[in-house]
C-alpha cells in the first residue's frame, strides 16, 4: 500500500474544500435565486457510499443554482470526480474508483 505524504494530503484536501466552497457559493443574483432550480437547470444530488454498509446512500451535497444552463449537472459530476480521485489518492490505489461518489438528478432521497 503507498503511502501519501502529510504534506502532500493536507494539500491536496484543502484545495478541494476550496473548489467545493467556490462550487457552493450562491450565484451573484442572491441565495433565493440560488435555492430554486430551474426547469432547463434541474437539481443534482451527490452521493457517496456508506462507509459502514455499501449499499448505503449518504447525501454529500445537492447542486440547484437556478441558472440557465447545465451548470448544475457540470458541477456535481466535477465534485464527484475530484472527491473520488483525491480519496484514490489518499488510500494509495494504483486505479480511480468512480463508484463511491455519484451524482443523480433532482434533490435528495432517502
Amino acid at each position: 500500500m503507498k503511502s501519501v505524504p502529510i504534506v502532500e494530503w493536507t494539500y491536496s484536501m484543502r484545495a478541494l474544500i476550496i473548489a467545493i466552497v467556490l462550487i457552493a457559493l450562491p450565484p451573484p443574483g442572491g441565495i433565493a435565486r440560488a435555492l430554486d432550480a430551474s426547469p432547463a437547470n434541474p437539481a443534482f444530488t451527490l452521493y457517496r457510499k456508506g462507509t459502514v454498509n455499501s449499499g448505503e446512500r449518504v447525501r454529500w451535497a445537492t447542486f440547484n443554482a437556478g441558472q440557465p444552463g447545465n451548470d448544475n449537472l457540470a458541477n456535481c459530476e466535477l465534485a464527484a470526480r475530484l472527491l473520488n480521485i483525491n480519496l484514490a489518492q489518499a488510500q494509495g490505489a494504483e486505479q480511480v474508483s468512480f463508484s463511491v461518489f455519484w451524482c443523480e438528478r433532482g434533490d435528495d432521497r432517502p
